[in-house]
């Protein structure tokens, strides 16, 4: 399987979710170096008044647009595209939602309410905003001595 940045869906300001027939691409990244339209076109070459429109309702119309394209495997299975996002501190690609501090950081507090709050919140942006993959939590131990 392939994980390919959501920013190669783009041909000439159109996001094209054929590419992803095309290429058998089973997985897409958001990396943080793009952004949709209102009319749920990945940006690429973003200025940054462009990320005015990293709003929940355009990320939306981006991931039903890629959603709803199924990958035939072995011409027997159909799967879902996983669409992948980074969101160790929260669901930082929508404009307004929460982003927590890092994980050593809360972990400081000694308080483990900290971070089922943190997941639950995350978890719960990320669904609506249509993502079903995501890169976090990060785990780490630190000691001491």
């Amino acid at each position: 399987m392939t994980q390919a940045d959501i920013g190669l869906l783009n041909v000439n300001g159109y996001t094209d979710p054929n590419l992803i027939l095309q290429y058998n691409i089973g997985s897409v990244l958001v990396g943080g170096d793009s952004t949709p339209d209102a009319d749920g076109n990945i940006l690429t070459d973003i200025m940054p008044e462009d990320y005015d429109g990293a709003t929940m309702e355009n990320w939306q119309k981006l991931m039903d647009k890629l959603m709803n394209t199924k990958v035939t495997i072995a011409n027997t299975w159909d799967i879902t595209m996983l669409s992948g996002t980074d969101a160790v501190h929260g669901n930082q690609h929508i404009l307004g939602e929460v982003l927590f501090p890092h994980n050593i950081g809360m972990a400081a507090t000694g308080d483990p309410k900290n971070f089922e709050n943190s997941g639950h919140w995350t978890a719960r942006s990320v669904l609506e905003s249509g993502f079903n993959y995501i890169f976090a939590p990060c785990v780490a131990v630190s000691h001491n001595a």
